[in-house]
């Protein structure tokens, strides 16, 4: 489970997240939204790549740790896949 409690992050002049806040429970879930919906940097926060401003982020039950990330999967950006293997030999 993932649990955003009201982070904000900005860079510089530009603030990315207001006051955001949501739950995720077990299961696949997309996050979806136009460009410079700060869809990025909420992964990225959820990773712990980088650190809201406020608020915090926590993963079943518990503040982020390293431990966390080994129980859930991202897939960022574009997936692209070698062609010239079968998905067998990938």
């Amino acid at each position: 489970m993932i649990d955003v409690k009201n982070i904000e992050k900005s860079f510089r002049d530009i603030k990315a997240l207001k006051d955001l806040s949501f739950t995720v429970e077990k299961g696949i879930t997309g996050l979806i939204g136009p460009n410079g919906a700060g869809k990025s940097t909420t992964i990225k926060i959820i990773l712990g790549l980088i650190h809201p401003n406020k608020g915090e982020v926590k993963l079943f039950g518990k503040k982020f740790s390293s431990k966390s990330l080994k129980d859930i999967g991202v897939l960022h950006e574009k997936c692209t896949f070698p062609t010239n293997k079968k998905g067998i030999e990938y």
